[in-house]
């Protein structure tokens, strides 16, 4: 009787045992997740559009996110700005120099002086019909010189500002709005500069300066071809000096942008 006892706890000890470890089991293999406000990204997962929280200006980068539908978020920055936004002061004509115009950015502050091609001599033709005050020379050796007077020595950056033609059929690679420097692999500029008989040397990123930040200009079409709003094109490091100072600009071969003013902006 004692044995036949001892056998029956055994094999209910066995059965509970058992019954224990398949509830563990079937536990783990159904748990949930704890809940989250974002679940795990998935390459499933659907974003929606960036949108600007901060817009970026020419003293700091601006910032933008996206959410997806499983409520991530992404953030990256805004370039800053390479356009300012100018206020100009004129100074008036002196000795054989023309008159130019001081100017302060209002929001970052920057300085310099600017002279409009529009009181240049020019060896050649005007092309016309760039936005009103922009000359773009019709054949390749013409150039347009000007010559103005300042109190001081100064160092900075040489901008051409100025519009930038866009043609629609396509004839001309300009699908990003950006000003083509370049007319071959060896890159060659396909304009010269020269500020007091010195070439300036152009930047690395000429090509690029304008890129899709300056949209087309109202009513600013011609034929076939659109013009982009005026913009500041960097061309590289110019020394000024006090007195008699002047800028030479010379057609090398085609190029897309119809020059207003030639701009320094000073070292800060």
């Amino acid at each position: 009787m004692k044995k036949r006892l001892v056998a029956l706890m055994t094999i209910f000890a066995a059965l509970s045992l058992a019954a224990c470890n398949g509830g563990n089991n079937a536990n783990q293999s159904t748990a949930k997740p704890a809940s989250t406000s974002q679940r795990p990204s998935t390459s499933r997962e659907k974003w929606g559009d960036w949108k600007v929280v901060t817009p970026a200006t020419c003293a700091a980068e601006g910032k933008e996110e996206r959410v997806s539908d499983a409520g991530n978020k992404e953030e990256r920055a805004i370039p800053k700005l390479k356009q300012h936004t100018w206020t100009a002061t004129e100074v008036a004509a002196s000795g054989e120099g023309v008159a130019y115009e001081n100017i302060e950015c209002s929001v970052c502050h920057a300085k310099g002086l600017r002279v409009a091609t529009a009181l240049a001599t020019i060896e050649g033709t005007d092309k016309g019909g760039a936005p009103a005050g922009c000359i773009k020379l019709s054949t390749k050796g013409e150039y347009m010189e000007v010559k103005i007077n300042i109190p001081e020595a100064k160092t900075g950056k040489v901008y051409l500002t100025g519009a930038m033609d866009y043609w629609h059929d396509g004839s001309n690679d300009n699908q990003n709005k950006s000003f083509s420097s370049v007319k071959d692999s060896a890159n060659t500029c396909n304009f010269k500069l020269e500020v007091n008989g010195a070439e300036v040397d152009p930047s690395a990123n000429l090509t690029t300066t304008f890129g899709s930040i300056l949209p087309e200009a109202a009513g600013e079409t011609v034929g076939s071809v659109t013009y982009s709003q005026i913009g500041d094109c960097e061309v590289g490091a110019v020394a000024l000096v006090a007195g008699a100072n002047t800028f030479k600009f010379t057609r090398v071969d085609s190029y897309n942008l119809a020059v207003k003013y030639f701009t320094v902006v000073f070292a800060a």
